[in-house]
Formats: structure tokens, C-alpha cells, sequence
């Protein structure tokens, strides 16, 4: 009996050490366990943490770039701003010299019709209004083209802005995400919120910012060739207007001079034609009568080349006038509205001067004149 009491303490003591034996190692294992899986999670989140802070740089160099992108972008904007505005300047600055040339053209519409044959001067009008019209078409499409231009990069710079704000924001909640995770009894969150920055964003800038580029350069070249074009039109148009001012009024004196020299010689020739008809009154000359029948033929010749020389100087003098009226037509004169009473043409034309005016020749009656003239030979002779 004592030696089994004996034996069964000592199996007691011999268990009750493996039970501790055992409960100190399970405990080592359990404390072992865990240190590893914390270590595990720490390096996890250190890893995770690595990413997001990657993926932080990556979205601030992204939004730099947006940056960079959006101060082309507004330079852009406001070259076209300027491209814009010239070209409307240059634009309206022609339609000036169109009313000057359309309301030059009105005036001379009115002019006799064989005066403007072969009129260099209207030729230059036509061109130069031709030219105009042209020249503000073009014009025309380039403004509609930066206006488009304008329209669809000021949508880029919004997209631009707002993708910039869009990666700004994952930034910093990646910043904030590292901050969290950087705390080990913190939870950490999840990050599928991320939003992936527009490939086709850049790409699509780049060649927007580049059409544009070559939009300002078309434009700024039209611009000049416009004014110069114009400009030559313009100058040629003034040119030969006062060169056929001139040559109107260069003719018109070679016309009255003319017109009096042969207002002399239809005097001399009907005071001589008198006398010898006189003469020869009562005589059988019949030569004689038909000489001076052949002589009132030429004189009847030379009053119809006088009273066409006169409608030549009513013409020229027309002319003369629409001229002066059309060298004094500006810009202002041109764009105001017609009067109620009459039009600038009208009141120019109705200035000219009238056959009664001192500075033109004498009416010439061909009745009364017919009137005075004295019978020829031949009717002398049948009377007697």
C-alpha cells in the first residue's frame, strides 16, 4: 500500500510538470504566433503603405503636368483671344472701305454710259470691291474656326482642372491612408476609390494646344495679307479716280475750246454765206449756187457737230461731278443712312453746273438759229 501511494504521487508531480511543461510551450507558440503575424501585417502595411505613396507621387506629378498643361492652355487662349479680335478688327475695318467703294460705285452708276467704257477707274472699283468681298469671306470662316478653337479648349481646360482636382484628392486620401496605416491598432481602410488618371488627356491637349498654334499663324498671315491686298486696291482705286478727274477736266476745256472755235466759224461761215448768197441773187450762176449749196451742207455738218460737242460737255461735266463727289466719300459719309429728302448723290449731282452757269458755253437754239440763217441760192432762185 505505501509503495503504491508512492508511485502515484510521483506520476502527480511527474504530469502535473508536463501539464506546466505544456501550457508554457502552447503559450510560447501562442506568444511566437503572434509576434509573426503582427510582423506579417506590419510589413503588409508597410507594403501597402510603400504603394500609396507611390500612387501619391504618381497623382502629384500628374496634376504638375495638368499644370503645366492648363498655363499653355490659358496662354493659348488668350493668343486666340487676340487672333480674334484682329481678325473682327480687320474685318470691319474693310467693311469701311466697302461702303466707301459700294457708295463710289452707286455714284458712278448714274454717269452716261459711253463714259464709263473702258473706264479704268470703274474696273478698279469693281476689282476692289470684288477684292473686299472676298477678303471678308475669308476672314469670316477663320473667325467661325477660332471661335470653335476657342470653344473646345476652354473644354479641355475644364477637364484638365477637373482631373487635376480628381488626382489631387486621391493624393491626399493616399496620404491619409499612410497615416492610417502607419498606426498598428488602426483598421486599415479600403482604397478602391481610387480613380486611374485619362490616358488620352495629354494626347488630346497636345494636339488641340498644336492646331491652335497653327490656327493664330494662318490667321495672323491672313490678317496681313488682307490689309496689304486691300490697301493696293484701295490706292489704285483713288489713283486712277483722280487720274480721270483729271483727264475729265482736261477734256472738258479741250471741248469748250473747241466748241467756241467752232461757234466762230459757224458765225463767220453763215455772215459769208449771207453775203454771197446776196450776191448771186438774180444771176444764172448755177455753179456758183451749187458751191454755196455744198457750203450749207458742211455748215449743217458743223451745227450738228456742235450740238453733239455740247453733249459731250454735258457729260463731262456729269462725269466731272460724280468724280469730285465720289474722291469726297469717307468712310463716315458712306456708313451713315441715306436722308429722307435725297441721297448724297443726288444733292452732289444736283450741284453741277447747268448751261446757264457763266463758266459754261452759250444754249445753242438749232431752231432759232435755223431761224436767222439766210435762205441758200437755190431758194433764191426759186423764189424769183
Amino acid at each position: 500500500m505505501a509503495s503504491s501511494h508512492k508511485e502515484t504521487l510521483r506520476r502527480a508531480k511527474l504530469l502535473q510538470r508536463d501539464v506546466l511543461v505544456g501550457l508554457t510551450d502552447a503559450e510560447r507558440a501562442i506568444v511566437a504566433d503572434g509576434e509573426k503575424g503582427r510582423h506579417a501585417e506590419a510589413t503588409e502595411r508597410e507594403a501597402h503603405a510603400a504603394q500609396l505613396k507611390e500612387k501619391a507621387e504618381n497623382c502629384m506629378d500628374t496634376v504638375k503636368v495638368y499644370e503645366r498643361c492648363n498655363i499653355q492652355v490659358a496662354e493659348c487662349l488668350r493668343q486666340l483671344g487676340q487672333c480674334l479680335r484682329r481678325l473682327q478688327h480687320t474685318r470691319y475695318a474693310q467693311f469701311a472701305d466697302l461702303k466707301v467703294c459700294q457708295q463710289r460705285l452707286s455714284l458712278r452708276s448714274k454717269a452716261p454710259e459711253q463714259e464709263l467704257t473702258g473706264d479704268m477707274a470703274q474696273h478698279a472699283l469693281e476689282e476692289q470691291e470684288t477684292c473686299i468681298g472676298e477678303a471678308r469671306e475669308h476672314l469670316l470662316s477663320l473667325e467661325g474656326e477660332t471661335r470653335r478653337a476657342l470653344k473646345m479648349i476652354d473644354e479641355l481646360r475644364n477637364e484638365l482642372s477637373k482631373d487635376a482636382a480628381s488626382q489631387r484628392h486621391v493624393a491626399d486620401r493616399c496620404r491619409q491612408t499612410v497615416a492610417v496605416l502607419m498606426c498598428p491598432t488602426a483598421e486599415a481602410p479600403e482604397d478602391n476609390w481610387q480613380p486611374e488618371p485619362r490616358a488620352d488627356l495629354q494626347k488630346r491637349a497636345d494636339f488641340l494646344l498644336t492646331a491652335a498654334r497653327d490656327l493664330i499663324a494662318r490667321s495672323s498671315s491672313a490678317c496681313r495679307a488682307t490689309d496689304e491686298r486691300c490697301k493696293a486696291a484701295r490706292q489704285k482705286a483713288e489713283l486712277l479716280l483722280e487720274r480721270r478727274l483729271l483727264d475729265t477736266e482736261k477734256a472738258a476745256k479741250q471741248l469748250r475750246e473747241q466748241a467756241s472755235e467752232v461757234d466762230y466759224t459757224i458765225a463767220v461761215a453763215e455772215r459769208s454765206l449771207a453775203r454771197s448768197v446776196k450776191r448771186c441773187m438774180g444771176k444764172e450762176n448755177l455753179m456758183k449756187a451749187a458751191q454755196l449749196d455744198r457750203t450749207r451742207q458742211k455748215l449743217d455738218h458743223l451745227c450738228k457737230t456742235r450740238t453733239a460737242i455740247k453733249l459731250h460737255i454735258q457729260d463731262k461735266l456729269k462725269m466731272q461731278t460724280i468724280d469730285a463727289s465720289c474722291r469726297k466719300v469717307t468712310s463716315q459719309s458712306a456708313s451713315r443712312p441715306a436722308t429722307a429728302g435725297r441721297s448724297f448723290s443726288e444733292s452732289a449731282l444736283r450741284q453741277r453746273p447747268t448751261e446757264e452757269d457763266p463758266r459754261t458755253l452759250p444754249r445753242l437754239d438749232s431752231e432759232s438759229g435755223a431761224r436767222n440763217r439766210p435762205k441758200s441760192a437755190a431758194t433764191y432762185k426759186s423764189g424769183n
